[in-house]
């Protein structure tokens, strides 16, 4: 069968890289900058308990705005669907099939500029896991199982 899958696009992650090097080497893999995942800015590392005790006013008004939302130094989804933005107009340009591998943060606003709908109402979970299944199927299509 032939080889209809034009490139990979990772971010600069090793994590990234790391899980694009299972894909067949005859593929070109590119690691682009605009992948990379939401910068959290101050709130790093912390879980959601430790977020909420140092700014509960943060996270009240994340809470009514998730899309425009921004802790204290950090990005908001809006930020990043601006940062996407010149990707993703690439990504429709491009004639064969893409395999993007991004954090879900990514793949959220990726995926709902895609189908059309706001990053703030996507159920990140589902719609990925859905995704994935999907890739996964057509590898083993495309590929069989010697991929």
């Amino acid at each position: 069968m032939a080889n209809l899958l034009g490139e990979i696009w990772t971010s600069t992650r090793v994590r990234t890289k790391a899980t694009a090097a299972v894909f067949p080497s005859n593929i070109p893999h590119h690691a682009r900058p605009e992948l990379v995942q939401l910068n959290p800015g101050d709130t790093d590392g912390l879980t959601s308990a430790e977020i909420l005790d140092r700014w509960p006013e943060e996270v009240a008004r994340r809470q009514r705005d998730p899309y425009h939302h921004r802790y204290p130094r950090a990005e908001s989804y809006h930020d990043l669907a601006n940062r996407l933005w010149p990707a993703m107009l690439e990504m429709e340009r491009e004639v064969n099939d893409l395999v993007i591998i991004a954090h879900e943060s990514v793949l959220r606003v990726l995926c709902a500029y895609f189908l059309e709908i706001s990053a703030d109402v996507l159920p990140p979970l589902i719609v990925l896991s859905l995704w994935i299944s999907v890739l996964a199927f057509w590898f083993l299509l495309m590929f069989g199982s010697n991929w």
